[in-house]
């Protein structure tokens, strides 16, 4: 599914590397090994700190959230199904990583304009715990160069882009990245 704002949209050679990462090759590391970021032209070691709006209240809410040692933020769409199984795959881990210190957000991306009560719903069927944050116009998507939904980032806690998960990786290899950016 694509970013709404991101159709049509072609990359200049410079940034092939990152072309390939957004539909995943992880240039910054393999899933099944967790190296940190290097400096180069991909989106690792970005600033990513922002507030946006709790999908429930409303109230805006900090990504990277106060006294996370890492943040995974995963990003979905109502109508994407790869997004249920991922939310609901990483949500068997999210215990034991609040446990060590390690946040999971849920951005939902939706366009400009969409009404909240339909996602609200849709989230709420879905049977994973914790609440869910928005992103109207993928502004934030977009700032972290994701162009499609599901999507999932690794954030060091001063809120930096560690890891750009590939669109393969399991809910473990998510997990094991996010506790090595914790270490």
């Amino acid at each position: 599914m694509d970013v709404p704002g991101r159709r049509g949209i072609s990359l200049p050679p410079s940034v092939t590397c990152l072309a390939a990462l957004v539909v995943g090759l992880s240039a910054c590391a393999p899933a099944f090994e967790f190296k940190p970021c290097k400096a180069t032209r991909h989106p690792c070691g970005i600033q990513a700190g922002i507030e946006l709006p709790d999908g429930t209240t409303g109230e805006p809410r900090a990504i990277p959230p106060p006294g996370a040692r890492t943040t995974v933020v995963e990003f979905w769409a109502i109508h994407c199904e790869p997004c249920r199984r991922t939310l609901r795959a990483l949500d068997e881990h999210r215990g034991a990583l609040q446990r060590d210190g390690v946040a999971v957000v849920r951005v939902a991306v939706l366009h400009r304009g969409d009404p909240i009560e339909p996602v609200r719903e849709a989230y709420g069927s879905l049977g994973v715990t914790g609440s869910f944050l928005v992103d109207w116009g993928a502004d934030y998507a977009r700032d972290l160069k994701v162009r499609s939904v599901p999507a999932t980032v690794v954030l060091d806690r001063e809120g930096r882009v560690r890891w750009l998960a590939p669109g393969n990786a399991t809910a473990e290899e998510i997990a094991q990245a996010a506790l090595a950016v914790a270490e």
